[in-house]
């Protein structure tokens, strides 16, 4: 049953305005549903994305589609151009073969989490279960094993040749958190989105020891697919727009205050 669950697509569709209006399909890693979608199936990224579309609906009409898929799922449907875009993708060379990332992205951007066109600024970090004595200082090869990752995390490629057989390449990190407990070792690289998915990690399990050391952090964006019919002004209109919600202190303050715990 557990992989049926990953099977289904959740597709949200917000009709931010009229039917006649332009379509935007955006494909969400699927980590809210694995929470079987407890009170608050947002996180502040779609947040941002939707009020981007707000005002994007200022001047043009736009209708947003939003389906939580895995990523294998939607980096593939982003090759065929099935999907317009996808929340929250940090930039690599092989993404960037069929995605247009926004400006200033990638060997662009000039420092860590510089560029005014991230959505967020994460990564990725290391848990482990707090009966494991292991803590992380920094040395990717010390990882407690078997390592789980993410299919289609830009990491994996990086931790191969590293740990080979002692790689394990999961559907999600929830899955390959419950495996972890399950089989009591090893550890699990997951990305977060700081500071909403740190916390509902501890939602899984609280044998859970999530290291307070990131693995890595860097801009994530919401890249177009090249494959997609949208138009080359659109796409500067709609990355200029979650832009001016992203960069706004005060819209982004407001929104973190509706993730805090009561």
């Amino acid at each position: 049953m557990s992989n049926l669950r990953y099977m289904i697509v959740f597709l949200f569709v917000f009709f931010l305005t009229s039917a006649n209006g332009l379509q935007i399909k955006i494909c969400a890693d699927d980590f809210r549903s694995e929470l079987r979608l407890k009170k608050n199936v947002e996180n502040i990224s779609i947040d941002i994305l939707k009020k981007g579309i707000l005002e994007l609906n200022k001047e043009t009409s736009v209708l947003l589609v939003l389906e939580y898929l895995p990523l294998p799922r939607c980096l593939d449907l982003l090759k065929k151009g099935k999907i317009d875009g996808a929340l929250n993708l940090s930039y690599n060379e092989e993404r960037a073969k069929f995605l247009e990332f926004p400006p200033g992205s990638g060997p662009e951007e000039w420092g860590v989490c510089t560029s005014s066109y991230k959505v967020a600024c994460s990564g990725y970090v290391l848990i482990t279960l707090k009966s494991n004595q292991y803590n992380y200082d920094g040395d990717k090869k010390t990882f407690p094993k078997p390592v789980r990752v993410v299919r289609g995390y830009s990491i994996e490629k990086e931790l191969k040749p590293i740990y080979h057989e002692d790689l394990y390449v999961g559907l999600s990190n929830i899955s390959n958190i419950k495996q972890m407990i399950e089989a009591k070792n090893g550890s699990v690289v997951a990305n977060f989105t700081f500071p909403i998915n740190i916390e509902k990690f501890y939602e899984v399990s609280d044998q859970l020891k999530i290291h307070t050391k990131y693995i890595t952090m860097r801009s994530y964006y919401i890249p177009l697919a090249k494959n997609s019919k949208l138009s080359k002004e659109f796409r500067e209109k709609f990355w200029k727009a979650v832009s001016s919600v992203a960069n706004d202190t005060a819209v982004i303050n407001e929104l973190l205050k509706s993730y805090s715990k009561n």
